[in-house]
């Protein structure tokens, strides 16, 4: 692995639940029915859902993208970034983000009005020590993209030798598990879309502008999230783009015979993926 070519992107983010355990509520439960021991909590929704769900979502849509445009990298939640993809992971984060913070603006702009509204809906249950101030609000619904380069063995620094070599062994042993990851994230990205598509094609399903772009965008960037720089991956992408390159959505909706051509040609390259490609499985 070429440490320079890749960096480590973590997206941290942090979100207000609108829901409040109520204790008094679930001794009530407990009591109407004459129930002992661990039976529950009972928890308020502080909000309605239609309310809170559309920060919800946009952060979920900015997770996705991340994912997207990153591979698997540790259990911490850093993951990989090729170098030369950061200014494109930017440009395509921020208008994610942007929407992030424009729900949480509309829903602190409606704030206590939605709090009136569920003052009634809640009836016996309304209680306002349970809604944090506006700014509270702002600051639980948080994100920050953190940025660092990948660790080189070399870094490590511990003064007695033998203990340095044996935790530089241990740190390659553990990149090497982590590259492997990364790289099956890349085969499978590849493959998943192209089993797709066969599918698609061999049952006179409808092939879609978004399905067709897709195949050719990972093939087209395969080479740049190609960690360990396998031929064979770089071959596989190649093929892929080439065959789709050469068809669009309305030649494939159209004519019966191209479809059968390029679905058995998508075929093959699935063959040859499994058998000569996908050591990395």
């Amino acid at each position: 692995m070429q440490h320079e070519k890749y960096l480590l992107v973590s997206f941290r983010t942090s979100k207000w639940s609108a829901r409040k355990f109520d204790a008094k509520a679930t001794e009530e439960v407990a009591a109407n029915h004459n129930a002992t021991g661990d039976i529950g909590r009972f928890n308020k929704l502080l909000l309605n859902k239609g309310d809170i769900n559309p920060v919800n979502a946009a952060f979920a849509a900015a997770r996705r993208q991340h994912d997207a445009l990153t591979l698997p990298w540790d259990d911490d939640g850093d993951r990989l970034l090729p170098s030369a993809r950061l200014m494109d992971y930017r440009s395509k984060m921020q208008p994610h983000l942007s929407e992030v913070d424009s729900r949480v603006a509309y829903l602190l702009g409606r704030y206590q009005d939605l709090i009136n509204a569920r003052r009634v809906e809640l009836n016996g249950l309304f209680d306002p020590a349970d809604y944090p101030s506006e700014q509270q609000i702002r600051e639980k619904f948080a994100h920050k993209i953190e940025i660092k380069p990948v660790p080189a063995s070399e870094a490590i620094r511990f003064g007695d030798p033998n203990i340095e070599r044996d935790l530089r062994e241990q740190y390659e042993e553990m990149l090497k598990e982590r590259v492997d990851d990364a790289q099956r994230e890349v085969w499978y990205r590849l493959i998943e879309p192209i089993k797709r598509l066969v599918d698609v094609l061999t049952r006179d399903g409808r092939v879609y502008e978004t399905t067709h772009k897709a195949i050719l965008d990972v093939a087209r960037l395969v080479p740049q999230y190609n960690i360990n720089g396998d031929p064979k991956l770089d071959k596989a992408a190649s093929d892929i783009y080439a065959l789709m390159s050469k068809v669009n959505v309305e030649i494939l909706r159209d004519s019966e015979a191209i479809r059968n051509i390029t679905a058995e040609a998508a075929s093959d390259i699935l063959s040859r993926m499994d058998s000569k490609y996908a050591g990395a499985f």
